[in-house]
């Protein structure tokens, strides 16, 4: 089962967060499930009640802490909903001890880290990442925030106008309609009817009345007793139990109580389950339309289960998951291909530990809306095979095998998420090794699915939620006016889906086959020499990273046609990528399901040259993960309807990015100016829509894009991982034998790009803005001097500028900056988004801050400023991908140079960068 990342706004209830998403799997950067196995690691009870897990890394370069606070959206006062929300954006907003509003992100951009928080529907949660050496005072900071924090008229206005503005640029979302639609149809008894995001007119009340009302939420709810601390250190354990000690040591006299120290792992309370029923009676085996403006149409099937608050009803639920999901022949998903009635189905069990919903979300096409009753029946056989049908034995060897493989495979999350996760499960699972429990593989039976799930996924006890333009609602959100009906099914169409073996329909469903991406393979054979594509460079250049037990590998692709030019900076030509980078992305058809459920991932990206391929995954097998992608990939001969799938999902994979924000859209969009296109992203798309059934363009795809690709693309490859493994067994042993020059679009190996130098697009700025979002970007000159600069003016002006437009300017929802990734040149976006209608006020915002900042800049701000560059950098450089990703970014001026040479480059041009302004 793949998830798409829009199935993760489908949530329960929404999980209000100011940007970070977990991965499914805790797993920290760098590290390994095995090793957090062994990991030196402590836990324990404050007399006060606090409950802490404390994790120690001693080679941690990053720490971290997160705590989460048993009180959510659900906890919102009826007359003032979305308080909870409103209270997590004021706790950031200083406290007695560290009263300035901006203390508290200055101590973080200070140390080179990040926070965040989130008010999900059961508990709240805040979560810092920084240097090693800034955790302890992280901790008191965020002991004082919590326990004394600033709620006066000043922080209440900010936080009041942070909360409206997130609401106002959610208003429009679908996605988010969709939640208040599902929110409609819950049990209006149940706490998760509650409008938790919040806005102006839920929280309408005198300043005097939100403070009181603030400070008794604080006061009931903030209470160590009510909490529990996960915090990753390198420092002494004992040290660092006696600091938390002190540091959240509050005088809490209602719960004092005998100090209790568990000599394993401890068992939090838990509220019990919520003995009312989440959905509302009326929505049950019901089909809710819901009325909406994208071409999309798409069922989510619902099913609310108990709680999972045990490690095994997790591993029961993600198994039927698994299988619900699995996309390979016999699924439901190739059964409703079969039939023309999905394109996609992703799978998901959600809960908060009071509440448990199995979501089956499926993309339809025109046919499925008007043949849901078959698409259902398909289902519900898929359920009775769960029921009824043992498992094959290799499913639960290739699940255990799975496990087995993120166990040993390293991190790629951020420390503060991976905390975040870890702080949720101790309020939530009160019987598990939090550490570890998503790895731990667990014996699931027949009889135990059978249990677990016959209950409960039953038609009369399913929601069903279909979204298209084509259905005209008669009922209206609070709030978003999303117009949805609601209609019952009649028992007779329930009945049948219930019988579902009497309707003598000839199951094409069964189990998953065999994983073929789950072996020990031959490390010996030399599967990338299938590839019989293009021109190689003769040398692989490597980054090592000494016993890794995953490498990551980096192709770049450059031809005529894929790189930037006079004539191809134009957006049809652009759309013939996007369609070349998802046929990479999809190259291995119904395999594809198979090798991510191994953990091979390909990524495909633009760039001024070409195409970036990004490959990861084990070691041992990455080599043919490789050779299978290319292979299929770079095939000429494409028949129409494959080429209408490419375009289909192209098109798709744009609009889902630039429809998630309008942050996301006017960010592209600048990219697209800076690069030379002369079109928006909305130009790219009605391309791609368009390339559907169109012979010609299906020639020039076959020719002049993937054709040229296969015969004249010159490949660079980059490796990152384990050297020594890589050398001795050969896997890229005989890779390249073709030496070719520098590709003819750069000029003279000094990195000038022609199309681009030839442009009014030179050192100085973009300002563009797209709706609601207005980017400024700042596009400097060729290499690591540069490079360095920016860098740099990110430490400067990133907290500041973020703290400026939502705090003092007051305008901006979401307020960032970005580095880019695809283009040549180096550059830097400053990008607001806001609900501000008057298209002066971003800009007027933009100038009147850069005006200030400089005059006020100090040499001493400055030299901090490049230390924390520095130690970004290093952080950075110490992942495999943002080691290849700093050897590309000189990858022409220092081809020769190994990754130290590269680093020592960097490292040089930071510490001597000259900083100017960048207006």
């Amino acid at each position: 089962m793949k998830l798409h990342h829009l199935i993760n706004s489908l949530v329960l209830f929404s999980s209000v967060t100011l940007g970070f998403t977990p991965s499914a799997f805790a797993i920290p950067k760098g590290t390994t499930g095995s090793q957090i196995e062994t990991m030196p690691q402590d836990s324990f009870i404050l007399d006060n009640g606090l409950k802490v897990l404390l994790l120690q890394n001693t080679g941690a370069q990053i720490s971290g802490a997160s705590i989460s606070v048993a009180g959510g959206q659900m906890s919102s006062p009826a007359t003032l909903q979305g308080l909870p929300h409103l209270l997590e954006h004021i706790i950031f907003l200083g406290s007695e001890k560290y009263p300035n509003p901006n203390d508290w992100h200055q101590f973080v951009s200070k140390h080179s880290g990040w926070s965040n928080g989130s008010t999900q529907s059961d508990l709240t949660r805040f979560q810092f990442q920084v240097e090693s050496q800034g955790v302890k005072e992280g901790l008191a900071r965020l002991s004082a925030m919590l326990f004394t924090p600033n709620i006066n008229e000043e922080t209440v206005k900010i936080g009041l106008s942070e909360v409206d503005k997130e609401f106002a640029s959610k208003k429009n979302n679908e996605w988010q309609g969709i939640l208040s639609v599902i929110r409609a149809n819950v049990n209006p008894e149940h706490p998760g009817s509650k409008f938790g995001i919040g806005n102006a007119d839920s929280l309408a009340a005198t300043p005097i009345e939100l403070i009181s009302a603030l400070k008794q939420y604080q006061e009931e709810f903030y209470i160590p007793e009510n909490m529990t601390l996960a915090v990753y250190t390198n420092e002494d354990l004992t040290a660092m139990r006696s600091y938390i000690e002190k540091t959240f040591k509050r005088d809490f006299s209602l719960f004092d109580r005998a100090s209790l120290t568990l000599s394993s792992w401890m068992k939090p309370d838990v509220k019990s389950p919520s003995e009312l029923p989440l959905f509302n009676n009326e929505s049950q085996a019901a089909l809710i339309s819901v009325e909406t403006n994208s071409q999309n149409h798409t069922l989510d099937l619902r099913f609310e289960l108990p709680a999972a608050t045990d490690a095994k009803t997790y591993a029961i639920y993600q198994l039927v998951a698994d299988l619900l999901g699995h996309e390979g022949e016999g699924s439901i998903l190739s059964t409703l291909k079969q039939y023309n009635l999905a394109t996609s189905l992703n799978t998901v069990f959600q809960g908060d530990g009071q509440n448990e919903v199995l979501d089956i979300y499926i993309e339809l096409t025109e046919h499925g809306v008007s043949s849901y009753f078959t698409l259902i029946m398909i289902v519900f056989d898929y359920i009775d095979l769960l029921l009824t049908e043992e498992m094959p034995a290799y499913v639960q060897t290739e699940k255990a095998k799975l496990l087995q493989f993120k166990k040993s495979a390293s991190g790629r999350q951020d420390v503060a998420d991976w905390l975040g996760e870890l702080s949720n499960d101790m309020l939530r699972m009160p019987s598990a090794n939090w550490t570890t429990y998503k790895l731990t593989p667990r014996d699931v039976t027949q009889q135990s699915i059978v249990t677990a799930i016959r209950p409960w996924l039953s038609p009369e006890r399913m929601q069903m939620i279909l979204t298209s333009p084509s259905v005209k609602g008669l009922n209206e959100t609070p709030y978003f006016g999303t117009k949805y009906s609601v209609s019952k099914f009649e028992e007779k169409v329930v009945e049948s889906w219930k019988n579902i073996k009497e309707q003598h329909v000839v199951r094409k469903i069964s189990y998953p086959q065999p994983n073929p991406y789950i072996k020990n393979w031959d490390t010996k054979s030399v599967y990338i020499n299938r590839v019989q594509y293009g021109k190689r460079v003769n040398k692989i250049k490597t980054v090592d990273f000494p016993d890794s037990l995953d490498a990551t590998v980096v192709v770049n692709i450059s031809t005529d046609e894929l790189s930037l030019s006079e004539k191809t900076a134009k957006a049809y030509n652009l759309a013939q990528k996007l369609v070349l980078m998802s046929r990479f992305e999809t190259a291995l058809g119904k395999d594809q399901y198979f090798a991510e459920q191994a953990g091979y991932r390909v990524r495909a990206e633009q760039t001024v040259g070409g195409i970036r391929l990004t490959f990861s995954g084990r070691r041992e097998g990455i080599s043919m993960f490789i050779a299978n992608v290319m292979n299929n990939a770079l095939k000429v001969c494409t028949d129409q309807a494959e080429y209408d799938r490419l375009s289909i999902h192209a098109a798709h994979k744009l609009n889902t990015y630039l429809n998630k924000n309008n942050f996301n859209a006017v960010s592209y969009d600048t990219e697209l100016t800076a690069i030379g296109y002369k079109q928006t992203s909305d130009k790219v798309i009605s391309y791609l829509e368009g390339f559907v059934d169109d012979l010609d363009n299906k020639a020039i795809f076959d020719t002049y894009v993937a054709g040229q690709a296969a015969k004249e693309g010159v490949f660079d490859i980059y490796y990152a991982g384990d050297v020594a493994f890589l050398k001795n067994n050969h896997l890229f042993s005989q890779f390249g034998y073709d030496i070719v020059s520098a590709p003819k679009y750069w000029s003279n190996g000094s990195q000038t790009f022609k199309f681009l130098s030839s442009q009014t697009v030179k050192q100085g700025l973009i300002n563009l803005s797209w709706n609601d979002a207005t980017s400024m970007r700042f596009t400097g000159s060729i290499g690591a001097d540069e490079y360095a600069r920016l860098l740099i003016h990110r430490e400067l002006w990133e907290t500041k500028f973020k703290n400026y437009m939502r705090q003092e300017k007051q305008i901006a929802y979401h307020a960032g900056v970005r580095l880019s990734k695809m283009v040549l040149r180096p550059s830097i976006d400053f990008i607001i988004e806001t609900n501000e209608k008057n298209s002066e006020a971003p800009s007027s915002a933009f100038d009147q801050f850069f005006k200030d900042g400089f005059e006020n800049l100090t040499d001493d701000e400055i030299e901090a400023a490049k230390r924390q560059a520095l130690q970004r950098f290093n952080a950075a450089v110490r992942t495999q991908q943002g080691a290849l990703d700093m050897m590309q970014r000189e990858m022409h001026a220092t081809q020769q140079l190994e990754f130290i040479g590269v680093k020592a480059l960097f490292t040089k041009a930071i510490m001597n960068a000259e900083i100017t302004p960048l207006m």
